[in-house]
């Protein structure tokens, strides 16, 4: 396998989960709103949802990154492949 085509996988993998991980981030964030009241619920706290969104997204994309990594400069001797889940 070429070098292009398991970056491609990589990517592809991630990607498919992505949506699972949003639905996931956003039920925990929905969880959160009800546990705290909607009396308690203000304007911070909207922009706090959403900064906590983006960053959760970003650090999503760091597994990207990091296999990304592993692969380019390691030549995939770290197998971090296998641990995606866990990532």
């Amino acid at each position: 396998m070429n070098t292009k085509s398991i970056l491609n996988d990589t990517i592809k993998w991630w990607e498919s989960k992505r949506l699972i991980y949003n639905i996931i981030v956003g039920l925990v964030g929905l969880i959160t709103i009800l546990i705290i009241q909607p009396i308690h619920f203000g304007f911070f706290e909207c922009i706090g949802i959403i900064i906590w969104g983006i960053g959760a997204n970003i650090f999503f994309s760091l597994g990207i990154l990091v296999e990304i990594f592993d692969l380019y400069y390691f030549k995939g001797k770290l197998k971090l492949y296998n641990y995606r889940l866990l990532f």
